[in-house]
């Protein structure tokens, strides 16, 4: 062989430098360049060769599509996701290969990539055989990435690619729970230890997952969860999810920066409100309660950021107005007077509007109705025998206690070690009685007092047997007087007295069942009827759940001919107290400050609405939200929009609306305390802490007047309107009867009563309950008295 033949040769093996040898072309490659190419229409002329490739040639560029989303050139991620997609969605020739280079690719990607074609490749591979062990490194590398993921959607895949590589690990496998918070990780740690039961809840938490991405519980979804509750029982799903709601930290934060979000990932939110729905099915009156506690923790305002966990709270409400039996509507209610945030209130009223329409009755029968009686008998007692103890569960007066009895009857006062060690869980549940029997009964006379504003009329019987009857709610009813309209004869009031309603000089009544009844008000009888019951009322002891005998009248004729009222104008405000007295009350509002936010307190009641004017007053104290606002008009209109005079308002829905906002104005007076960021100019605070009088200061003086003569106090003080005037050890001090504050020698003095006093002023008798300011000038008076 001569020297040329062998450079001949030898250039077939090695190339010299510089010399081009052509690359081997991968078709796959060449038909996704063509596409990346075009203007990445997949409906396009550049698609079509790729989309209509042998099946063997589109795995390769599904593979290849894939790995490209993880290119730093956005259009070439972007075009390689779009068309990875198109090409998983038919059943390719995936290569073990292939499947672990699409595995590592979901293993390391930052990018939203669906999976679920993918797992359902794998998941038909692992059918087929055991899955290599290259494929399985890629996985685990996978569900590692997706464990430190929150998303749900994520989540169902990790289970399903756990099922695959890790079938033969009992519990951390096929827990449905995250521990990425902390209620996940109890959760997984109850889970993992399940015995016997575990295949039923296995089941109730696989349907319980299905409430993802849904509002409320469905006919269907309740159909197929009857069964799967059976199978667990009814007392043993209730007990734990008792047990668990209040364990849910609602206000733990699992992301920081810019976008923070609280309480359990959503995969665990998701179940838990699964398992709540479950509750739909339940008619119980302690996991009612329990709810309602979890809804009103729920709606609770994170400062910056809003309600803890709106979709929980939704949870709640769509359970408890769906409950059988209506054993979650009286919940329902008292959550909608105890949570504050405005949206949540909307809600619950909804909630109650569905509630009513479900059952074909009215909002107020439906809450009278299902009204729960916690076992208590007809005089409010409950007895439970436990270890050899008996508990006595009592509410008297609204006010709920829990005692201990010994088996010879002699009173025990701690609660007995022995009902400690052996009855834990139902000394849990009495305790959850004797919080949400004292909450109720404080609900309930808040539902009574608004019958003057939504005019609520009811037959005697139902009178009788839904409230006087009530254990709970006669509580409440048994203390007011009561207004019945006979159909022959004069109207009357009756007081509850003896067993049976009473006329005013203690003689049963006897009228028909059907008689309209109604809440007793001022407007309603004579002044001297009205001071006689006060007399009778006092010789038996009642005191008042709210200021009926005593309560304040307001007139359209005290502003002849007037569109609006102006009797409240003027009042500088203290913003803060303003919008927590008005969500308390019922009133909508929100917080104004330096942004686009001006809005008025306002009062939708089912044939009005009310309106309170309270415009911002800038200061230099002011920070982003303004420190104060002035009241100004009281406007009415109907509920078709329509402007309504004071004198075209029903004088006792006109009077009731007045005396709201008397006590709204009163509340947040910036009288009320002293200022401690500076005052608005034109503003004098002294002006506002001893001004005259309003109608509820006035009350107060009255009140005074009669109940001083019957304490200690008796000779010690003296009314010198506006003023309490009492004589101490340091000579004499007065206490404004309006604004609460005390002066001495003609200076504001700060005056902290001490236990002395407040004891002495829990001795004396006031005929009504509900206004804190008479007990705290009580307090006061005695505190100057004793030198306390």
């Amino acid at each position: 062989m001569g020297w040329k033949d062998m450079v001949d040769a030898m250039r077939q093996v090695i190339p010299f430098p510089g010399a081009r040898v052509p690359r081997p072309v991968d078709p796959a490659r060449a038909l996704l360049d063509a596409f990346y190419a075009g203007d990445g229409n997949l409906a396009g002329p550049e698609a079509a060769p790729l989309l209509e490739a042998s099946p063997e040639l589109r795995a390769s560029a599904l593979v290849l599509a894939f790995e490209d989303t993880a290119s730093t050139d956005y259009r070439l991620a972007y075009l390689g996701q779009s068309i990875g997609l198109r090409l998983a969605r038919a059943r390719l020739p995936l290569t073990d290969d292939h499947l672990v280079r699409l595995a590592s690719v979901w293993a390391t990607t930052n990018r939203e990539l669906p999976a679920g074609n993918v797992v359902g490749a794998i998941e038909r591979r692992a059918a087929e055989g055991a899955l290599p062990a290259p494929l399985v490194d890629a996985i685990q590398r996978w569900v590692t990435r997706l464990e430190e993921s929150g998303y749900h959607e994520e989540r169902k895949v990790e289970l399903r690619l756990r099922a695959l590589v890790m079938p033969e690990t009992p519990g951390a496998a096929a827990s449905p729970f995250s521990v990425e918070d902390p209620w996940g990780q109890r959760m997984h740690r109850w889970f993992t230890g399940l015995g016997p039961e575990r295949p039923a809840w296995e089941a109730i938490l696989a349907h319980a997952a299905l409430s993802s991405g849904k509002a409320r519980p469905t006919p269907r979804w309740e159909t197929q969860a009857r069964p799967l509750l059976d199978a667990l029982g009814e007392e043993r799903f209730t007990t734990a999810l008792v047990g668990w709601l209040p364990d849910v930290d609602l206000t733990w934060q699992r992301r920081s920066g810019w976008d923070p979000a609280y309480g359990p990932v959503d995969p665990n939110a998701d179940l838990l409100k699964g398992l709540i729905w479950f509750a739909v099915l339940v008619p119980d009156e302690a996991l009612a309660a329990s709810l309602a506690d979890f809804g009103e923790r729920a709606f609770k305002k994170i400062k910056g950021y809003g309600a803890a966990s709106t979709k929980l709270g939704n949870a709640v409400l769509a359970v408890l107005g769906a409950m059988p039996d209506g054993a979650g509507v009286a919940q329902l209610t008292r959550l909608g007077n105890r949570v504050r945030y405005a949206s949540a209130r909307r809600l619950v009223e909804r909630a109650l509007d569905a509630a009513s329409e479900r059952s074909g009755q009215s909002r107020e029968d439906i809450e009278e109705i299902a009204i729960p009686t916690f076992g208590l008998d007809a005089d409010g007692v409950k007895r439970v025998p436990l270890a050899g103890f008996e508990a006595e569960l009592r509410l008297s007066d609204g006010i709920a206690t829990l005692a201990w009895r010994k088996s010879d009857g002699k009173p025990q006062k701690s609660v007995p070690k022995a009902v400690k060690d052996a009855e834990p869980a139902a000394l849990k549940a009495l305790k959850a009685d004797l919080k949400n029997l004292g909450a109720l009964a404080a609900t309930q006379a808040r539902r009574i007092e608004q019958h003057w504003l939504t005019g609520r009329v009811l037959p005697v019987k139902a009178l009788a047997d839904r409230y006087l009857a009530h254990p709970v709610v006669g509580q409440v009813a048994r203390r007011l007087l009561w207004w019945l309209e006979p159909a022959s004869g004069e109207p009357f009031a009756a007081l509850w007295h003896d067993g049976a309603l009473a006329d005013i000089g203690g003689n049963p009544v006897n009228v028909p069942d059907d008689t309209p009844a109604r809440l007793w008000h001022p407007l309603l009888g004579d002044a001297e009827r009205q001071l006689v019951w006060r007399d009778r009322l006092d010789e038996l002891g009642i005191e008042q759940p709210f200021g009926q005998l005593w309560r304040e009248v307001y007139r359209a004729s005290d502003e002849p001919g007037a569109a609006v009222s102006t009797r409240y104008a003027g009042v500088l405000l203290d913003q803060r107290r303003l919008y927590d007295h008005a969500q308390k009350r019922g009133w909508r509002y929100q917080i104004q400050g330096h942004w686009d936010s001006w809005n008025a307190p306002t009062l939708v009641l089912p044939e009005l609405e009310v309106e309170l004017e309270a415009e911002p007053v800038p200061h230099s104290g002011d920070d982003y939200v303004f420190a104060y606002v002035v009241s100004g008009q009281v406007r009415f209109q109907g509920r078709d929009g329509r402007p309504l005079r004071l004198a075209d308002v029903d004088p006792l829905a006109l009077s009731e609306v007045l005396r709201e906002v008397d006590g709204l104005v009163a509340a947040s007076s910036a009288g009320a305390r002293a200022p401690t960021t500076g005052f608005p100019r034109g503003f004098d605070w002294e002006d506002l802490a001893f001004g005259p009088l309003s109608p509820l200061g006035r009350t107060r003086r009255d009140v005074l007047a009669r109940v001083l003569p019957r304490t200690t106090l008796r000779d010690a003080c003296a009314l010198d309107d506006p003023w309490l005037v009492v004589q101490g050890p340091k000579g004499p001090a007065r206490i404004h009867l309006g604004s609460g504050q005390v002066q001495v020698q003609g200076s504001t003095h700060a005056l902290v009563p001490g236990k002395k006093a407040v004891e002495a002023a829990k001795k004396a008798f006031l005929p009504f309950e509900g206004d804190a300011a008479l007990p705290a000038i009580l307090a006061l008076a005695h505190a100057w008295h004793l030198g306390d």
